[in-house]
C-alpha cells in the first residue's frame, strides 16, 4: 500500500509508504476518510522540500486520508494524503476554545448567583420562622407560668369557687373547695 501525497505533478517523490494506524487503515479499508487535527508538526519531516527547512518551528496540519476505489469495486485500491495549512484551523478553534471558556464561566457563575441568591431566600424564611416559634414558645411559657400561678391561688381559696360557661352553664374549672362541697374529694 502507497500512500500518494498532495503534489504539483504526479511524480516517484511522492509516492512513499504508508504508515497508519491499524484502526485508520480499517476505517479506510471501509472506505471511510480519515481525517487527523495536528497542532504542531515540523514541515520537513513529512515533504523533502528545501523551501520548508527555511521555516524555525512547526505549524499546525489538518491530514485527510481519503480512500479510493475503481468504478466498478469497493475494494481499496489507493490511499490518497492531503496536508491542510491548519494556522487559520489553530486560530479559530483558539477562538472558539476561549469563547466556550468564557461562557462556561458566564453560565457556572450565574447558576452560582441564582443557587446563592435561593439559599439566601431560603435562610431568611427559615430564620423567620424559627424567630416565630421562638416567640410563641416563650409567650406560652409564660402563659403556662400565669395558669400554674392561678390554678395555686385557685386552690388556695377556702370558698368554692364555680367557673362556668354562659351560653351552656356547664363547669369550666372548680376549685378544691368547689369540689369537696359537691362530694368529689
Amino acid at each position: 500500500m502507497a500512500v500518494i501525497k498532495s503534489c504539483p505533478a504526479r511524480s516517484q517523490e511522492c509516492v512513499v509508504p504508508a504508515a497508519l494506524k491499524k484502526e485508520d487503515f480499517l476505517k479506510l479499508q471501509q472506505l471511510t476518510p480519515v481525517s487527523k487535527f495536528h497542532e504542531e508538526i515540523w514541515l520537513y519531516s513529512l515533504f523533502d522540500d528545501p523551501r520548508v527547512m527555511l521555516l524555525d518551528s512547526p505549524v499546525p496540519l489538518l491530514e485527510v486520508i481519503i480512500p479510493v476505489h475503481g468504478i466498478k469495486s469497493k475494494k481499496l485500491e489507493v490511499i490518497l494524503q492531503y496536508w491542510i495549512e491548519g494556522k487559520s484551523m489553530s486560530e479559530e478553534l483558539s477562538r472558539l476554545n476561549r469563547q466556550i471558556l468564557v461562557q462556561t464561566i458566564i453560565e457556572l457563575g450565574g447558576g452560582c448567583l441564582t443557587i446563592l441568591t435561593v439559599f439566601m431566600l431560603a435562610y431568611r424564611q427559615l430564620k423567620t420562622a424559627s424567630n416565630s416559634l421562638f416567640d410563641e414558645i416563650e409567650q406560652r411559657k409564660i402563659i403556662e407560668k400565669e395558669l400554674k400561678r392561678f390554678r395555686l391561688v385557685l386552690d388556695q381559696v377556702v370558698e368554692a369557687i364555680f367557673i362556668t360557661d354562659i351560653k351552656t352553664g356547664q363547669f369550666i374549672d372548680v376549685n378544691d373547695a368547689a369540689c369537696k362541697q359537691l362530694g368529689y374529694d
